[in-house]
């Protein structure tokens, strides 16, 4: 019997992979700035001329994207979910949900379960629990993440529960078509508010993360 063929084949396969990861890999710059988790979120007022709309194309899809706010949060990441087949993931490949405040300590796993699906959010507290549903609200978001170049994008699917974030760009507002269908996609800009519509729909243009920078 003769092993050779498959052997190189299966070398090849690996070989193609670990090529595409490498690739594939973000690169990002040595940053001594810190992430203060414990800071609210800080959303600031447009400057003048910075809420015109700009355009981008994507598999067939015409967007505008009308910015409404600047936005910077550090967090922890309290779950991430991946979406690749509807519409809205042409833009946006992936959700954040981040908590802050005392929400950015693993120690209030003990008491909340988190998890992710649909473009929701969804967080299930102990009856022994000190933190209840409207300081969990107010301390926590999902975030609908549009990466604003490639390298953010593959450093933002690489993301995993527990680390601890800074996300800087601009709370934004999408409409678009494709043949003869529209689409909209709203950001919130409130972190108070909660059921459809509540999510902040961030255009990312800086990530932090584990002591690296990637824009």
């Amino acid at each position: 019997m003769n092993l050779r063929k498959p052997l190189v084949t299966v070398g090849i396969i690996i070989a193609v992979f670990f090529f595409y990861r490498l690739a594939t890999r973000p690169k990002g710059y040595k940053t001594t700035e810190g992430i203060v988790a414990t800071e609210e979120p800080l959303q600031t007022d447009l400057q003048e001329d910075e809420d015109k709309p700009f355009q981008d194309d994507v598999n067939g899809y015409k967007w505008t994207i009308t910015p409404k706010a600047e936005f910077r949060i550090s967090a922890r990441v309290l779950s991430t979910e991946r979406y690749r087949m509807e519409w809205q993931s042409t833009l946006s490949p992936v959700d954040l949900a981040l908590g802050w405040g005392p929400l950015s300590s693993r120690d209030v796993d003990h008491w909340i379960d988190w998890s992710q699906s649909g473009r929701w959010y969804f967080y299930q507290w102990s009856a022994d629990s000190p933190y209840k549903a409207n300081f969990i609200k107010d301390h926590s978001a999902n975030v609908h993440i549009i990466p604003s170049s490639d390298n953010l994008k593959s450093a933002v699917l690489r993301l995993h529960s527990n680390e601890m974030v800074l996300l800087e760009g601009l709370l934004v507002n999408v409409d678009g078509s494709r043949g003869g269908d529209n689409y909209w996609w709203h950001t919130s800009l409130s972190r108070k508010d909660t059921g459809n519509g509540s999510c902040e729909l961030l255009y990312l243009k800086r990530l932090v993360v584990d002591e690296k920078e990637y824009r």
